[in-house]
């Protein structure tokens, strides 16, 4: 099923998330401080808690600071740096988004649940009206024909 606001493919897979990845990072950083991402984190069956995590911009980051082990070409370590912000930014949107899938699967599964659970009561209540109703009908039937028998007697 696809979204008609995202043009995604639900559930979400590692490789569509890469591509929303791919136009967050076209934003200029400068133009924000950090990426807050909004979810629901999955607690139990039936419990989920409303969670806000904040990923920096990481703008620069690690630019100046030496790698000892390994050693670069030129340019190389800002590409390297670069796919690795992606992919860490990517990593955190898919594992916020599969956190919400479980929540929602999660409530689904309660909502279907107590679905059942109601209409297992509905189902054993109107049973019960209508046996009681049947009983009425054949305890009057009874008594019109002894008080029929009666009559004649």
């Amino acid at each position: 099923m696809e979204s008609a606001l995202t043009d995604g493919l639900y559930p979400a897979t590692f490789t569509s998330i890469s591509g929303v990845t791919n136009e967050v990072l076209k934003v200029d950083p400068s133009e924000y401080e950090a990426l807050h991402l909004v979810y629901n984190e999955f607690v139990s069956a039936i419990a989920y808690t409303p969670t806000i995590k904040t990923i920096p911009t990481l703008e620069g980051s690690g630019m100046s600071e030496p790698l000892v082990e390994y050693e670069f070409e030129p340019g190389t370590k800002s590409e390297v740096l670069a796919d690795l912000k992606e992919y860490m930014l990517a990593s955190s949107i898919f594992s916020c988004l599969m956190e919400n899938a479980a929540s929602e699967q999660s409530s689904r599964m309660a909502a279907m649940e107590n679905a059942s659970k109601n209409a297992g009561e509905l189902i054993d209540s109107l049973t019960l009206q209508y046996n009681k109703a049947r009983q009425t009908r054949i305890t009057t039937e009874l008594i019109e024909i002894i008080s029929g028998a009666s009559a004649l007697e």
